[in-house]
C-alpha cells in the first residue's frame, strides 16, 4: 500500500512506494523463490537501497534489485506560486549470476535476468500499476533501461548486470 507524495514527503513516499511495487513477487518474480521447499528462499531479501557487495562475493545470495534513493529536482512552478513540479528519478540495478539462481549454466542466468527484466517493464507498463503511482500522485512514470553489462567479481564469477532509471512527476502544494 503507497502514499499519496505531499510537500513535506516528497522523497521518502517516493521510495517507498516505488520499493512496494518493486518488492511485491506478484509482481517482480525472483528466480531463487522458484524453489519454495527451502525455507531460507521464502524469507531472503530481494529488493535493497544500497549495493550489497557482501552478496556479491556470496554468489548464492544473486540475484538481486538494487532501489536506490529517489533524486528530486524541481520542474516549475504554477503561475499563483501554489503548486511545483516535482521530478523524482530513481536507480534500479539488477544482478545475476551467469550461472543462474539455480547454479546451472548460463542460459539459466541469462533467462534469470530476462524474466527479472521483463517483470519490471510489464510491471511499469500495467495500466493497475500507473493508475496506482498517480493515485499516490506520481505520474508520467517511465521506466528507462540505460546499461546492460557482463563482468567478473574477483575474476571468480561472471555476472549480468542491467541498469534501468524510472522517473515519475509529482504536483505538490507549496508549503505555506
Amino acid at each position: 500500500m503507497g502514499n499519496v507524495i505531499t510537500y513535506d514527503k516528497i522523497e521518502s513516499y517516493a521510495y517507498s512506494n516505488i520499493l512496494s511495487i518493486i518488492d511485491n513477487r506478484s509482481y517482480i518474480v525472483d528466480p531463487k523463490r522458484k524453489d519454495m521447499t527451502n525455507a531460507s528462499t521464502q524469507k531472503r531479501k530481494f529488493v535493497y537501497d544500497k549495493d550489497p557487495f557482501m552478496k556479491s562475493i556470496n554468489f548464492d545470495d544473486m540475484p538481486y534489485i538494487i532501489l536506490e534513493l529517489p533524486r528530486i529536482s524541481d520542474d516549475a512552478h504554477s503561475v499563483n506560486g501554489k503548486y511545483e513540479n516535482v521530478i523524482g528519478t530513481q536507480r534500479i540495478v539488477v544482478r545475476t549470476k551467469i550461472d543462474g539462481a539455480s547454479n546451472v549454466d548460463v542460459d539459466t542466468g541469462r533467462s534469470d535476468m530476462l524474466d527479472i527484466c521483463d517483470d519490471l517493464q510489464q510491471t511499469f507498463k500495467n495500466i493497475t500499476r500507473r493508475e496506482e503511482l498517480a493515485g499516490w500522485n506520481m505520474r508520467n512514470v517511465v521506466l528507462t533501461k540505460v546499461r546492460v553489462d557482463t563482468y567478473a567479481i574477483d575474476a571468480v564469477k561472471d555476472i549480468y548486470e542491467s541498469e534501468y532509471e524510472i522517473s515519475y512527476s509529482t504536483r505538490i502544494a507549496v508549503s505555506v
